[in-house]
Parts: structure tokens; sequence; C-alpha cells
């Protein structure tokens, strides 16, 4: 049998390809301290070299996803916050944090993302792209759900049962809500548009059904909502305490679907800024057109996106108003027209009978 080459083998390659893929995210970012749990700034970019990094163990993109769904509009509104949990040579922790766009718009239609990736089986940027060659394909929103769910569910289940084994306390954290029982989504996938003039949300689910002792299952539920007629909200990744809003139809009237979604993120960020954090990006979907009301800017995670919701445009003047300004002219020009006929008739009888 061949010797194996401990110092560089192939997954280590792959690895690295994967450690690249992110080190935009990388670099100019701030570090936590496991053993302090002190925040400090990043004191050498030399610490993300790939020779002190032994593994990119997992990709956090937890963060909050909003959609209201109504019979005009569909809103999109997701925090930006992506961190990067890596392990050096040491053997110390670390949590490495960047922006990234959650939400991924594509022609008139569009993909939210949140949760937990692994890093060593798939990532989130291994999913956007998946999910945008396929969106560009022109298939339904359905189709392209059940193409990435086959993409994600092996990866993922791999991905945590390698977590379960070998730590404990941050399976939990994925995959239990904290201090209960209550199983939470580990991921969430959701697909926006308007099919056939319908506004339509496709959405998938995983989350662990299994004892920690036993390897990871999931129940990963999905649903494809477009003829439904009834205004409806979908919440996504980490959400509790604003779940109470969903239903609320006094707030969102009152805020306005855009106001109120960026209330709700910010409400996320406030109560939980470990997970929910950044810049909080808006997309705006109608049956003709997908813009962004606010995006962060090129370079911070979202390539290519600018903010380009028109102004609202004048509304036109209606159409009584001209032959009304014109009816007023008439009136004037009717009247002067009076004033002369009577004066050349009141001439003309003085004329007559002062004449004789």
């Amino acid at each position: 049998m061949k010797p194996r080459l401990t110092i560089f083998s192939r997954h280590d390659r792959v690895l690295t390809r994967k450690v690249m893929v992110h080190v935009r995210h990388v670099l100019s970012l701030t570090h936590k301290d496991y053993s302090t749990n002190k925040s400090t700034a990043n004191q050498s970019r030399a610490l993300v070299a790939l020779g002190f990094i032994l593994s990119v163990t997992t990709v956090q993109a937890n963060t909050t996803v909003i959609i209201r769904r109504t019979h005009t509009e569909i809103i999109v509104a997701a925090d930006s916050l992506m961190a990067l949990r890596v392990t050096d040579k040491f053997g110390k922790r670390q949590i490495r944090e960047g922006e990234a766009c959650k939400v991924l718009r594509v022609q008139k239609r569009a993909a939210a993302f949140a949760g937990w990736t692994p890093a060593k089986h798939i990532t989130l940027e291994d999913i956007q792209t998946f999910t945008r060659r396929s969106l560009e394909t022109g298939a339904t929103l359905e189709s392209v759900q059940r193409a990435v769910s086959d993409l994600i569910t092996e990866p993922l289940r791999k991905g945590l049962d390698a977590l379960r084994l070998g730590d404990i306390e941050e399976y939990r954290k994925r995959t239990v809500k904290e201090g209960t029982s209550e199983t939470i989504d580990t991921f969430n996938v959701f697909l926006v548009g308007f099919e056939n003039g319908d506004p339509a949300v496709a959405y998938q689910y995983w989350r662990v059904t299994n004892a920690e002792g036993q390897p990871v299952r999931f129940e990963s539920d999905s649903a494809h909502v477009n003829r439904e007629r009834r205004i409806t909200s979908f919440f996504g990744g980490v959400y509790s305490e604003i779940e109470r809003y969903a239903d609320d139809a006094e707030f969102w009237t009152q805020n306005g679907n855009i106001n109120a979604a960026r209330k709700l993120v910010q409400l996320m960020i406030d109560a939980h800024p470990d997970e929910v954090r950044g810049f909080t990006d808006i997309l705006r979907i109608t049956p003709v057109a997908a813009c962004w009301e606010q995006i962060k800017k090129e370079g911070q995670g979202c390539t290519g996106e600018i903010a380009d919701c028109p102004n609202p445009t004048p509304t036109p003047k209606s159409e009584r108003a001209a032959p009304e300004e014109t009816s007023g002219i008439g009136s004037i020009l009717s009247g002067i027209l009076t004033v002369v006929l009577l004066g050349v008739v009141g001439f003309g009888l003085y004329y007559a009978l002062f004449r004789k």
C-alpha cells in the first residue's frame, strides 16, 4: 500500500479552495476569542494565512429573513451577518465575521437563505450559485426548490453528524432552541416571484429529529404557495421574538410592507446581535419587475447589485383638467365678445336715433 501524503491531501486541497472562496470575508475582519469570550481586533492578517488554518468547520449564515406576500407585491428582507468558524494549527477556535448577501435576485425572481452550513461539505456560496443557475433556466419555483433540496440535504446531514460527534455544544446550538428541548430549523431556503400573475413562494426547512446519540435524521418540510389569495408572511432563521407579527394585519398596515420588514429585522438585530447583524437588504418584487429598496454597497457581499427601485412617477393630470382649463379660457373670450357685440349694437342704435 502506498503511503498517504499527510501534508497536503486531496481533501486538504478541496478545503483550501473552500477557504479561498471565503477569504474576502476573512482577511480584514474581527475574530472572537473563545477562551476569553472577548471580541478583539484582528491582530494580523497573517493569522488567516492557510498555513495557520487547520480547518474551516462551519459557516454560520444565521440571519433573519422576512417575506411579506400580498396580491400585488412580495417584499424580501434580511440582515447580512456571515461568520466563519475556524480552528488554527494550535487548536484554537475563532469566529471571523463579515457581510454577505442572504437575498439573491435573479431577473424578476429571488431566493433567500438562513441558517448554518458545514464548510467541509457545502457552503452558502455553493448553494447560491446552484440556485442562481437553476432560476436562470426559467424553471418553476417548485422545481428549483426540489433541485436545491437534492443539493443540500445529504451534505447538511453529513456536516451535522460530524458536528454532533466533534462538538456537541455547537451541535445543540444549531439544532435546539436554547434552554429548551424544542428543535429549530438548521437551514431555510425561500424562493419567490410571480408565476402566471400570482405571487408565489416556495420554501423548505431542515430540522433534526434524532436523539443526540443517534445519526442525524431530518424533518424537511416544504411548500409551494401561489394561488392562495390570502396575504401571508414567512419568517426564516432567527425570529422567535417577532413571530407574533406574522399575522398582525394592523402592524403591517400602519408601517407599510417595506418599513414593517425593516423594523422586524432591526428588532432581531437588537435581540440577537451575535446571530443577526449588519446591513439590511430589502428587495421588492411586482408582476413586472424586481428591484432593491435598499442594498449594501458593491463589494460588501453583493457583487454587481445596485439599488434601482425607481422613484414614484408623478401622478399625471387627469384627462378632465385640460377641458376645464380650455373651458375657462373660452368663457373669458365669450364674455369679451359679448361686450363688444353689445357695444356695437348700442353704438348702432345711438347713431340711428340721434342722426334723425
